[in-house]
């Protein structure tokens, strides 16, 4: 796993090990999580580690525990915000402080999410049952079955400069 930070910081996971490569440095960290579990993901300047009970931020060279969970499976970012995955659900943290912005939504097509994408008005969410945006104003809207998918797993959401979705 990697992940490529605005300023063109990367973080690199591989098996146990972790390592930062900036301004032409490799820089081997210790990996503040155990198990080969772990992704790296990056909003603008900042780079996280993310694993199934936390989430880690990179301050330097150092990390710094960011948030707490259980079941975590993925994560995604809008501004100001960090929103968390999990197998039975998602909700939403302040960047800045870590507190919750948006309590676990659970009543959901599918609750096991996979990948996440966040937009202004909602949340793309994937599942191994397919994929579904959901908006505190505009409710559920969920896209699942060969009418609208090759396969129903969604390993990976993302929304292109248009704002189109995609799902792999």
């Amino acid at each position: 796993s990697f992940a490529v930070a605005d300023g063109g910081a990367a973080l690199l996971l591989g098996g146990t090990n972790v390592a930062l490569h900036h301004a032409g440095k490799l820089t081997a960290l210790p990996s503040p999580v155990s198990g080969t579990e772990a992704r790296a993901y990056a909003w603008g300047n900042e780079l996280f580690l993310m694993s199934e009970r936390a989430v880690h931020r990179l301050r330097g060279e150092r990390w710094e525990a960011f948030h707490s969970g259980s079941d975590i499976t993925c994560l995604g970012f809008r501004t100001g915000e960090m929103v968390v995955g999990t197998r039975q659900g998602f909700y939403a943290l302040n960047l800045a402080t870590g507190r919750e912005t948006l309590a676990r939504q659970t009543r959901l097509p599918a609750s096991h999410i996979t990948s996440l994408a966040p937009t202004a008005d909602g949340i793309w969410a994937g599942t191994p049952r397919g994929i579904f945006h959901w908006s505190a104003k505009d409710g559920i809207r969920y896209y699942a079955s060969r009418r609208w998918l090759i396969d129903d797993a969604v390993v990976d959401v993302t929304l292109d400069r248009a704002g189109n979705v995609r799902a792999a």
